[in-house]
């Protein structure tokens, strides 16, 4: 029999780990190279082919049905409001590097005048901006 520790203990010591965790996350982060073998041709294959997996499709399915709704708009609520704030005022130049090629192609889209058929519109006026902003995506 394999001797694992009460829970009550584990618990405790998760929570006394929580208030050296930062740190400890922080440092690691500063060593850790993610990009190389996740950008890897051996790792583009192993997620093309378990991707595939009929499986795996299953499991995925599975494990979102395991997790009501109400618990993840908590999870939201409680973690998530209390970090965008900081995360997007920490992300304000990625934010505006990243959507400045994009702003440059609606600037570029030329409009029809508006009409009083709404259908007309979005042909005239939706569209021509969706389809340039597809096309810049598919440029990579």
């Amino acid at each position: 029999m394999v001797k694992v520790k009460p829970l009550d203990q584990i618990k405790a010591n998760y929570t006394s780990g929580a208030s050296v965790a930062p740190a400890r996350y922080k440092a690691s982060v500063k060593t850790a190279n993610w990009h190389d073998p996740a950008a890897s041709d051996e790792a583009q294959r192993l997620y093309v082919e378990q991707i595939t997996n009929p499986a795996n499709q299953a499991r995925r399915q599975r494990k979102i049905a395991a997790v009501a709704n109400s618990t993840w708009q908590t999870q939201a609520d409680v973690v998530g409001g209390s970090r965008i704030g900081p995360g997007m005022t920490g992300a304000v130049e990625k934010q505006a590097t990243g959507f400045s090629p994009y702003r440059t192609v609606i600037e570029g889209v030329t409009l029809l005048p508006k009409t009083t058929d709404p259908s007309t519109n979005v042909d005239n006026r939706v569209k021509p901006i969706a389809i340039a902003l597809h096309q810049k995506k598919m440029e990579g």
